[in-house]
């Protein structure tokens, strides 16, 4: 296998891709360059002479595949679809599709590819532990794009050529730089928190750290001749997820609830409010909001990691140093649109998530979310009735 220098990086502005690109000063060695459609962030590497190449991982022709991998040495792929909605043919465009025409061009090429697999891959209704070598499980239509992608790259595979498939799945990533944040923040400080929250507590569940994990698909694109298995855990340990909400109640400065309350009664409310807020704001419900809820509910079980560190003598962080490291360095984002939410949470009594049925705990919020909207409707044509 040649020497690696040149790794294409797609999904370089995402989260686990920006911090990919943050850590590419450590490695001196190697030359890391974004693969992207994001025209002021082209614009902005090529005013400051750092290279990149352009690609739209879904709509571009195989051209610009065979472009953007000319001249590389390794592929990581980080980029891929991760709406909420249960649509096979939306992900099998945006994740399989779109995958199989890299992995036919890396093929081209002879390069390795490094793709980043789903944590709903790892998790399953079962209990246990799993570990590198047991089929993915593919829950949802995200898990099953993200798996069959794997597999059909996998196929391309010859004995010929450095071409080689290796699949990094992360546990639930957490640092300052994390795609989780804004939705574990929403939670934590809108008005849903009783229900949204008490929810998810007391919970153990797999959790990595950005940092880590950017360095892991780093080492498996520059080493891919120290793999000895297809697909990579990357995992810190188990932790509770008290102690991560508990970091993010600090950082929004409220209080965390006090009784966990079952899931399905929660999800009532949940459901519930946020097709109200959809309605009412005109919003989209938040993108990792299925994921979210699938990866604190407890469903996604604990994983081996070892072959990380045997192949490749990787060391993980402890949650204390990912916390702190949080703390410095992540900005509550501003300006969340959690006022519907926050009226439900106020008008549905303190103790009713131990009483009441889901039932009747969705009943109650549909019928507060429909007069606030008649009242959001009544004041629209008000204010419509005075511009006129």
């Amino acid at each position: 296998m040649k020497e690696i220098h040149n790794i294409l990086v797609t999904g370089a502005t995402g989260g686990i891709g920006s911090e990919v690109m943050r850590q590419a000063s450590n490695y001196p060695h190697l030359n890391l360059v974004p693969a992207v459609r994001n025209e002021s962030y082209i614009a902005q590497r090529v005013a400051n002479n750092l290279p990149v190449r352009y690609l739209d991982i879904e709509n571009s022709p195989i051209d610009d595949f065979y472009n953007a991998l000319e001249g590389m040495d390794a592929v990581i792929h980080l980029a891929a679809s991760t709406s909420e909605k249960n649509d096979f043919d939306l992900h099998d465009r945006t994740n399989r599709l779109a995958t199989l025409k890299l992995a036919v061009v890396a093929s081209h090429f002879g390069l390795p590819l490094i793709i980043a697999g789903s944590i709903v891959q790892n998790a399953g209704n079962e209990h246990g532990v799993i570990d590198e070598n047991m089929k993915p499980k593919s829950n949802s239509a995200y898990a099953n794009s993200k798996t069959n992608a794997f597999n059909e790259a996998k196929m391309l595979e010859r004995p010929d050529s450095d071409y080689k498939v290796i699949q990094g799945v992360p546990a639930m990533t957490l640092g300052s730089g994390s795609n989780w944040n804004r939705e574990l923040t929403r939670l934590v400080r809108n008005g849903a928190t009783r229900f949204g929250m008490r929810a998810f507590l007391n919970k153990e569940i797999a959790w990595s750290d950005q940092t880590d994990v950017a360095n892991m698909f780093i080492q498996l694109a520059a080493n891919p001749h120290l793999a000895t298995h297809d697909r990579y855990f990357l995992m810190n340990g188990m932790i509770n997820t008290n102690e991560i909400f508990g970091l993010f109640t600090d950082l929004a400065g409220v209080d965390m609830p006090k009784t966990p309350i079952a899931r399905w009664k929660a999800q009532a409310v949940g459901d519930t409010v946020l097709l109200c807020m959809k309605y009412v704001h005109g919003m989209i419900q938040p993108i990792s909001r299925e994921v979210l809820a699938f990866a604190l509910d407890g469903g996604q079980r604990q994983f081996v990691a070892t072959a990380a560190n045997e192949d490749y003598g990787f060391k993980f962080k402890s949650f204390e140093e990912t916390a702190q490291e949080t703390r410095d360095n992540f900005v509550l984002p501003e300006g969340e649109i959690t006022t519907l939410v926050h009226e439900v949470s106020k008008k549905i009594p303190e103790g009713i998530g131990k009483k009441a049925t889901a039932l009747g705990i969705g009943l109650m919020a549909a019928k507060i979310g429909a007069d606030l909207l008649k009242q959001n409707t009544q004041q629209d044509k008000e204010s419509q009735a005075l511009k006129a």
